[in-house]
């Protein structure tokens, strides 16, 4: 995860406190799940309401009560970071180069790889690297690589943060049907459904940094911008896509859900009152897709 500043630490205790007493009140996130299960299985997930404490809670509240009660249709592989977007360390890099991953990502744990990032096979901690810091390239830092967890993709989130919790271990590769890494997913990455986006002042602004502007009614993305993102940046509701885009979760997603096959450069696709474009490949993947609203 990233390493949070005190400030911003402070800021997600705020955030989160609320919920936590939700979920306290709640007799937990697990009884919440069951619950809405239970609900939806009789139609009337729709009628659900929650009264905590003397206080009813505020907009924001009730979308944070939504998202804990929906843990339990969420699987990893819809939150998880794509094998793709995995910042990771091969076992055979040196050590002033993993000192420069790091600096570079900003992040408190990187996965270890031999190979390829299909053969993940542990973590390394920044806080163990400390006392060594000043040792040279000579030094075997794979030696204070720990155990990564492994689980499957339709593994359900909830399951998932109890693990989390009772392991202490705060990160897992996600492995295909095959036995292949599809992904990685943190126990922030699970907290974030909940309570949204936690960054602080070292952070970019990803869905800022996928999305340009060009002109009124004209932006440039990146094919990986998830939904969620995309609908907040352009003020779209977040059913917006909701019709068409299947099991997709980002934009070049939905434009493979209507097209059903790769689309060619600048060939357009309509999506409601959105016009979308691809503009350029990176091998197989969707890089940039133009977007006329």
């Amino acid at each position: 995860g990233r390493m949070l500043s005190s400030q911003a630490r402070h800021q997600m205790l705020l955030k989160s406190g609320w919920i936590a007493e939700a979920v306290a009140k709640a007799a937990g996130i697990i009884t919440f799940c069951d619950s809405y299960s239970s609900a939806r299985e009789q139609g009337t997930d729709s009628t659900v309401t929650l009264s905590i404490g003397s206080n009813p809670p505020q907009t924001g509240e009730k979308d944070m009560i939504r998202n804990i009660l929906q843990f339990g249709d969420i699987q990893v592989r819809e939150i998880m970071t794509p094998r793709h977007d995995i910042v990771a360390v091969d076992a055979s890099d040196s050590f002033s180069a993993l000192k420069a991953k790091i600096r570079e990502s900003n992040f408190s744990r990187i996965p270890v790889y031999k190979g390829s990032t299909d053969n993940i096979y542990g973590i390394i901690y920044v806080k163990d690297l400390i006392a060594h810091i000043s040792e040279g390239d000579g030094f075997c830092w794979t030696a204070l690589a720990r155990r990564i967890k492994f689980v499957s993709e339709n593994k359900k989130i909830s399951d998932l943060l109890r693990e989390f919790q009772q392991t202490k271990n705060h990160m897992a590769a996600v492995a295909d049907e095959y036995g292949g890494i599809s992904g990685l997913i943190t126990m922030q990455d699970i907290l974030e459904k909940i309570v949204g986006e936690m960054s602080d002042e070292f952070d970019d602004d990803d869905s800022a940094r996928q999305i340009e502007k060009l002109s009124d009614g004209y932006y440039l993305c990146d094919g990986s911008v998830m939904l969620d993102d995309f609908c907040r940046e352009l003020g779209l509701e977040s059913i917006y896509f909701d019709e068409v885009k299947g099991d997709a979760e980002s934009l070049a997603g939905v434009m493979l859900e209507i097209r059903g096959e790769f689309p060619g450069v600048h060939e357009k696709i309509q999506c409601r009152d959105l016009t979308l474009a691809v503009e350029s490949f990176t091998g197989r993947r969707i890089e940039k897709i133009s977007v006329k609203l």
